[in-house]
């Protein structure tokens, strides 16, 4: 199980790349493909143009196999920027349309064939760009790695994690920590390791918060020292947590999710069935949240995380945020004309019913 996490960690670069064109490009798979190929492209442009070897990528934090590609270890940033350039290339050329004696280039096909150019410019951008990046990163490590424990390094990067938060983008700042040099560099079983969560993963680490299954599989199995004091600590966080959270709601008269704020609503037998049977409650509460939302008309876009369904509205005065929470919302964040309506796991699967219910509407017109 650990080899098989490990493979996932190792390989995170390329699911980011995958990834961002996926979610940008409204779940596009020719997008995808893009950002495959254009991850290979770049990587073996830089190899070639730089003569990496793969004797060197195993001696040098600087240089990694990539793929099988001793390429520059630009991480998870650089799986980020082919991921971005494959939705450009994507909603630049799928509607391509050429002089009928190109037709076979018409279209999803021209995709791929144009993304090949555009990846080998980005790798020779990259050779430019990423050295001094990746030399301040290494720079910016050694300071923090020789007072690691002050205080104000500590206070500062949490300070700004917690703050991201209510946005989401908590993600962008804490992911060079967690994936690149920037969370530290050492040596493990003889190999070089960079980021914070690859080197915790080398030494079969300290899984505290992150659930009883990663509990299970990196602390108790392996026989990690001392794991059982980890469930003595979260005794003693959860009177902590439980203290400051009753006190705080009762003092100020705070409305968490399901205690106030949300309409008491009647329900009909024709709602029960349909939440007994669930074959229709998620495209009924779909298309409920749309209204909710100021209607199909008041959206340009949809996107989803783990906990949050994530729009982009023309006007953010026309939505119904109680109604939202009436649906099941936990709360709403605005930023601008963007909001992100707090559904827990079903966020994604409101997110693609929204999207198969615009797709229909708009064939329909």
């Amino acid at each position: 199980m650990l080899q098989i996490g490990l493979s996932i960690f190792a390989n995170l670069p390329i699911i980011f790349a995958i990834g961002v064109a996926v979610g940008l490009s409204g779940g596009s798979g020719i997008a995808a493909l893009a950002a495959l190929v254009g991850y290979v492209i770049m990587n073996t442009t830089i190899s070639i143009a730089l003569g990496i070897t793969p004797e060197m990528a195993a001696e040098s934090g600087e240089y990694g196999m990539l793929l099988g590609i001793p390429s520059l270890e630009t991480g998870v940033l650089g799986g980020i920027a082919v991921g971005l350039l494959a939705v450009w290339v994507y909603k630049k050329f799928h509607t391509f349309n050429p002089p009928e004696m190109l037709g076979f280039f018409a279209g999803d096909r021209s995709v791929g064939i144009v993304m090949v150019f555009f990846s080998i410019l980005l790798g020779f951008f990259m050779m430019l760009i990423w050295p001094p990046i990746q030399t301040g990163l290494t720079a910016m490590t050694n300071v923090i790695a020789s007072d690691a424990m002050n205080p104000a390094y500590v206070g500062l990067y949490g300070m700004l994690e917690r703050l991201l938060i209510p946005t989401g983008l908590h993600h962008i700042w804490y992911a060079p920590f967690l994936w690149t040099s920037l969370g530290g560099t050492a040596t493990v079983g003889g190999s070089i390791v960079s980021g914070d969560q690859y080197i915790f993963l080398a030494y079969i680490g300290w899984a505290g918060g992150s659930g009883l299954i990663d509990y299970v599989l990196v602390n108790v199995l392996p026989g990690t020292p001392r794991w059982w004091m980890n469930l003595v600590v979260g005794a003693g966080f959860f009177f902590v947590y439980y203290g400051i959270f009753t006190f705080a709601i009762k003092k100020w008269n705070l409305a968490t999710p399901g205690r106030g704020g949300q309409e008491t609503k009647l329900f009909t037998r024709k709602d029960y069935n349909e939440k007994k049977s669930g074959k229709t409650s998620i495209q009924t509460t779909a298309l409920a949240i749309q209204e909710a939302l100021g209607g199909r008309d008041n959206i340009i876009d949809i996107d989803a995380c783990f906990t949050r369904l994530r729009v982009e509205l023309k006007d953010v005065s026309q939505i119904d945020e109680d109604e939202l929470k009436a649906l099941g919302a936990a709360g709403v964040v605005k930023v601008k004309n963007n909001i992100q309506a707090i559904f827990g796991g079903r966020s994604d699967l409101y997110k693609n019913e929204l999207l198969k219910l615009h797709k229909e509407m708009d064939q329909a017109n």
